[in-house]
């Protein structure tokens, strides 16, 4: 699996930078640039819980080759939920995904829509 995730932000894309034509641009533009993106690349494993926990299983990405050299050999592990009635014909069509940072105790979800 890959993620790239990049900013919408204008602030944080420069118009005026094109990859290859390095001359009429600075390092620093380039800077602002690469500190809003991440990009990995890994293989993932999935792992069902039992019925009895809140999610339904988890997701380990890694070890992971990154745009962030800290992050190469690292993984990312993220519950998941497979979310929508199944009476309803949304069952399967969303996946929410759990980001807990042990360190700070804050709970990010993401949420995607197939």
């Amino acid at each position: 699996m890959s993620a790239i995730l990049t900013p919408t932000h204008p602030a944080y894309r420069p118009q005026n930078l094109h990859y290859g034509k390095f001359e009429n641009t600075t390092d620093a533009e380039w800077a602002v640039l690469g500190k809003h993106n991440l990009a990995y690349a890994a293989p993932f494993t999935l792992s069902v819980l039992p019925e009895e926990e809140e999610d339904d299983g988890v997701v380990v990405h890694g070890p992971l080759l990154s745009n962030v050299p800290s992050y190469d050999g690292s993984y990312f592990t993220r519950n998941f939920t497979i979310l929508g009635g199944e009476g309803d014909g949304e069952y399967g069509r969303w996946l929410r995904l759990v980001i807990r940072n042990e360190t700070s105790g804050i709970r990010g979800v993401l949420t995607w829509r197939r």
